[in-house]
């Protein structure tokens, strides 16, 4: 999947990360809510038994078998009972981090999803600080610099800085040789941004949203543990009601029933 993104970048067809390249914000949500059923249906449709992939049948056996057993414990937990455990702590926990790479990760890194040229397809959020800059690449586990990335995919995500800085000063050295050419120099720095009033504006509103959807699941979580508190309750009180001490036969106490009052 990630080949094939690198391979067909901002392709509309063939990159499975133009699932999320639609305008809106409650588009693009419900794009990055539902990137799991996305990826599903590429991998399908474009990549699963496709004889011209080497090496393609066994992974995709793998991959069948892999989603085989996934889903059928969480079908198994669910049948025993265990279906809200499974929703609150698997499958919407799943979505939800999918949804958030998704965005931050192949969104707003290649937006606006329309140029394929190598170099240009791709963003970089240069935020410079000694204080304000760590902490933008940190929080951002250094994908502002996703550039990076799609030259060499095999660099660490911490070393992507300092690769950025390596390779600008060799751009900028050869930046008349590459305006003659025909090539400028912005078109080798790739499309050089700093944070902008728009990406704030985008991750305050996933922010709200993951807020929005944890805080709904922690109403649903309290409702379901005040209920089977109630029923667990309950059962103790229909319990203790049942239950009597026989009367001796004789004797001093003989004749008394103790009960048991549940209140």
């Amino acid at each position: 999947m990630r080949l094939a993104h690198h391979r067909d970048t901002n392709n509309e067809e063939l990159d499975p990360d133009h699932w999320v390249a639609v305008q809106g914000p409650f588009k693009v949500l419900w794009r990055s809510l539902t990137i799991v059923y996305w990826y599903q249906q590429y991998f399908w449709k474009h990549i699963a038994f496709h004889a011209h992939i080497p090496g393609m049948r066994p992974l995709t056996i793998h991959i069948a078998l892999a989603y085989l057993i996934f889903y059928s414990i969480a079908f198994g937990l669910s049948v025993f009972g265990w279906w809200r455990e499974v929703l609150a702590l698997w499958i919407v926990p799943h979505i939800l981090a999918s949804a958030l790479i998704i965005y931050f990760f192949a969104y707003l890194t290649h937006k606006p999803h329309e140029v394929h040229e190598r170099y240009r397809d791709t963003n970089v959020f240069w935020v410079k600080g000694k204080i304000l800059e760590p902490i933008v690449n940190w929080l951002y586990m250094f994908q502002n610099f996703h550039l990076i990335h799609h030259l060499f995919p095999r660099i660490p995500f911490y070393l992507y800085p300092n690769a950025f800085r390596s390779l600008s000063r060799c751009w900028r050295k050869s930046a008349p040789t590459s305006t003659n050419t025909g090539i400028s120099a912005d078109a080798c720095l790739g499309r050089r941004r700093s944070l902008t009033v728009r990406l704030r504006r985008s991750f305050l509103f996933a922010c709200r949203s993951l807020t929005s959807t944890s805080l709904a699941l922690l109403r649903l979580g309290s409702k379901w543990f005040c209920r089977e508190r109630n029923i667990a309750l309950d059962g103790m009180c229909r319990t203790r009601r049942q239950i009597a001490i026989t009367p001796p036969s004789s004797g001093e106490n003989g004749g008394l029933l103790s009960r048991i009052r549940c209140r």
